[in-house]
């Protein structure tokens, strides 16, 4: 079976959005997807402007891309992450099987409503008719209107708690262990390699919403899938531990409840008493409640700004910071941020905002007051190196390798059989054929691992004018230089503009509506 995965945004590189069989799409499944609706858009969006609507967003967009890849692929199960509300976002024009519903609460109150009722109502509209939903436990207001929805639409809903539930949660190195009563199926002492009871629970409503679509909740999961599913699980960004000594913690909480739920997991899963807090926002976030919750484990803030129009000045943050009575200081640039949360947590005490003083040092390193035999309560690395970043590589500098690798084992042969036929003009030595072919096809393997840069292309089309001029010693070599010539052309033009468009769509990812 294969499946699809569909979300918003991504980390790293826009392919993520894009996930087929657990990994990003390929750059050319994007391209290729893009090829085939790009002739349509402007045909839509002039019928949109015809009738006073506005042109497609870069997320519907977007969407319709992820469509054609999945059916490119094709796959068997896509899953699709809404990316606002549900009733009118851009995913709900799928006909989905299973719509899952993890905790409402207030996010995009200027969009979604004021009130939980109101953002309940928006998003039980992806509940389509005969469908089966699956929910975490809401608020009263909230779990009211999942029910009156799935009723008008004939469609069967369990809510943990009651068809489904997160039975037991202990803490494991590196994650916890968990069982879960599922819909049709119990799962004891499952690993999960995540942190936060928040985490368990989301595994229990992935469960079931796998019930949920094969066998109707009724057939349970065979119980190596589901360890094998749940042991590779991962959730970028969500507090991800990236670094040790001092412990590093990545979590990307955007409204009160997900930093409620970072606290909660913090306590339970660490044992720590202080925790230095690199904080930045939107400007359109509930700052003010994710300070508030974030105020009891924060013994120091360093407020920064994400690099975005959207972000709310590094000093707005500061002056949530000590309206909350956090010790803060000012870093405009995250990086700085960074060095400074680290330094703080390793004793060297940074001077704060509004002259206020640390009354304790940070500390790097295990928490000098842990009690032995807690192993468990956190994960201890006693060695960790600096995480290599791998560089990408662009489509260009990708299919031109390709080209210049095979065309060098092609050269090097030619060079070979020039030499055995005596096939050079009688005033040129025989051994220039072996030794020409030899030269060139070793300058192709080097020049392809250059082409990351400008000067490395440039020195790749030089190569493909030498094999060309070859042929007038040897016509047969002429075949050669026309078929790897037309293929280098090909990776060259066209990589470089895969390349642009992927920097174009990177670039518009910051205004993609759903975080």
């Amino acid at each position: 079976m294969r499946t699809g995965l569909f979300t918003s945004p991504h980390l790293e590189r826009f392919t993520e959005r894009i996930m087929i069989d657990g990994a990003p799409c390929d750059d050319g499944a994007v391209a290729d997807a893009w090829d085939e609706i790009a002739p349509f858009l402007g045909i839509v969006d002039a019928e949109l402007e015809a009738a006073g609507d506005a042109a497609l967003t870069f997320f519907e967009i977007l969407t319709v891309l992820a469509f054609v890849v999945a059916a490119d692929a094709p796959v068997d199960v896509l899953v699709l992450e809404v990316g606002m509300g549900g009733s009118w976002d851009s995913t709900n024009t799928a006909d989905g099987d299973v719509a899952v519903f993890a905790p409402i609460d207030m996010d995009h109150a200027d969009r979604l409503g004021d009130t939980i009722e109101e953002i309940a109502t928006v998003k039980s509209g992806i509940i389509k008719e005969g469908a089966a939903v699956v929910s975490a436990r809401q608020r009263p207001e909230a779990a009211r209107v999942l029910r009156a929805a799935a009723a008008a639409k004939n469609a069967t809903i369990a809510f943990e708690g009651e068809g489904f539930a997160l039975e037991e949660q202990r803490l494991a190195v590196g994650g916890q262990q968990i069982t879960v009563q599922g819909l049709a199926g119990r799962y004891d002492g499952e690993y999960l390699p995540l942190y936060g009871a928040h985490q368990g629970r989301n595994a229990a409503l992935a469960i079931a919403a796998v019930e949920s679509l094969i066998g109707g909740g009724t057939q349970p999961i065979p119980g190596p899938i589901v360890a094998e599913g749940l042991a590779e699980s991962t959730s970028p960004g969500r507090l991800e531990l990236v670094g040790a000594a001092p412990t590093v913690l990545v979590d990307a909480a955007h409204n009160p409840h997900g930093a409620h739920a970072l606290v909660a997991a913090l306590r339970e899963s660490f044992d720590f008493d202080e925790w230095g807090v690199v904080f930045g926002v939107f400007a359109d976030k509930d700052a003010v409640g994710i300070m508030a919750e974030l105020a009891p484990i924060a013994a120091h803030v360093f407020a920064t700004s994400p690099e975005s129009e959207r972000a709310l000045d590094a000093d707005a943050v500061a002056d949530l910071a000590e309206a909350a009575e956090i010790p803060v200081t000012v870093h405009h640039d995250l990086d700085d941020a960074v060095e400074a949360a680290r330094e703080w947590a390793c004793g060297i005490r940074p001077a704060c905002r509004g002259d206020r003083r640390l009354d304790r040092p940070g500390r790097c390193g295990p928490h000098p007051g842990r009690r032995p035999g807690l192993e468990g309560r956190m994960e201890r690395v006693s060695e960790q190196k600096a995480p290599r970043v791998r560089r990408r590589r662009g489509a260009a500098e990708s299919l031109g390798q390709i080209v210049l690798v095979f065309e060098s084992i092609i050269v090097f042969l030619a060079g070979l059989a020039v030499f055995g036929l005596k096939a050079l003009p009688d005033a040129v030595p025989d051994w220039w054929g072996i030794v020409g072919g030899a030269v060139v096809a070793v300058a192709m393997l080097v020049v392809s691992g250059l082409l990351r840069h400008r000067w490395g292309i440039v020195l790749g089309w030089a190569l493909q004018v030498l094999v060309a001029l070859a042929a007038f010693l040897v016509p047969a070599i002429g075949l050669v230089a026309v078929i790897f010539g037309a293929m280098w052309a090909y990776a060259t033009i066209k990589g470089a503009s895969l390349d642009r468009r992927n920097a174009r769509l990177q670039a518009q990812a910051e205004s993609a509506n759903g975080e």
